[in-house]
């Protein structure tokens, strides 16, 4: 049956469609955008995100979900914190904990997206990104920058209203920073 009372993306955001986004965004620290088992070709840098396809390059297709891995050096104790988000609530691969030399990363346990609408994954990876490195008014604390953006959506994603409000709520996340129409319209 057609959802006629949600609409949601069509096709998942390409790479390069990301990397104009962020630009638009005036994100500074996207590393790049990466399959998982490619990572461990990357050199790690602190203070940086990497947005991550968590189908394997050698997979067919183009990709199949995107998550984000965010890293920030603590400003009183010069440690690094890192978080990862999935904005359907997925842990950490086994490849991304090996790649940054961590047993366990801090992630959220909020579906945000709901497991049926994948291709707006890359909208949502952008969207934490931008409170937590880019925001004006963010605390530059990384958790609680974290849970402040999670705050922002409806986590009971069985109830149709919660997912729809979730993606009006998105969409204008996006229109508020005037990223142009034809991003926003994306979303649609």
């Amino acid at each position: 049956m057609e959802n006629t009372f949600c609409k949601h993306i069509l096709y998942m955001l390409t790479d390069h469609q990301i990397y104009q986004i962020a630009d638009k965004m005036q994100i500074k620290c996207l590393d790049g955008c990466y399959y998982k088992d490619t990572l461990k070709y990357q050199s790690f840098q602190p203070n940086r995100g990497y947005i991550i396809n968590l189908q394997d390059s050698t997979d067919d297709g183009n990709g199949t979900h995107y998550t984000l891995l965010y890293s920030q050096t603590n400003l009183h104790d010069n440690t690094v914190g890192f978080f990862y988000f999935d904005s359907t609530s997925g842990m950490p691969p086994e490849e991304v904990k090996a790649w940054t030399k961590q047993g366990k990363i801090p992630y959220n346990n909020k579906n945000v997206q709901g497991i049926y609408y994948n291709s707006s994954c890359g909208f949502w990876c952008l969207a934490c990104l931008y409170m937590l490195s880019t925001y004006p008014f963010r605390l530059k604390h990384l958790f609680s920058d974290a849970e402040y953006f999670l705050q922002i959506f409806q986590d009971n994603l069985n109830k149709q209203y919660d997912m729809t409000r979730n993606e009006i709520t998105l969409r204008e996340f996006f229109a508020q920073l005037h990223v142009g129409k034809d991003i926003v319209n994306m979303i649609d």
